[in-house]
């Protein structure tokens, strides 16, 4: 498992998960799931808006990319405590959640 040690770690990770390529933008977001596992590592993702960043990935247009990010944000909610959720929702994690659901 990866350990985050750093700020620059999770910059790399949330940069990865912007990046234009599908494969590249599934892999941030998977990273991102095995990475949330760590409790300390939840404050800086939440510090480099992770969440912002993700949250739009639910609608990509590559079904992986998709499902890596709402598993990375699911992960996120299990293993953060309950301001984790209340940070999701202050980031407008709802809108692009319903737009998937809606699809």
């Amino acid at each position: 498992m990866l350990r985050v040690k750093s700020v620059s770690v999770i910059y790399k990770l949330v940069t990865t998960m912007q990046a234009a390529s599908t494969e590249e933008r599934a892999c941030g977001c998977k990273i991102l799931a095995s990475v949330v596992s760590q409790p300390s590592s939840i404050g800086l993702l939440l510090n480099q808006n992770a969440v912002k960043i993700a949250a739009p990935l639910f609608l990509d247009p590559c079904l992986d990319v998709r499902k890596s990010a709402l598993g990375a944000i699911r992960n996120m909610s299990v293993y953060g405590q309950e301001d984790v959720c209340d940070v999701m929702v202050n980031q407008d994690i709802l809108t692009p959640l319903v737009a998937v659901i809606n699809e």
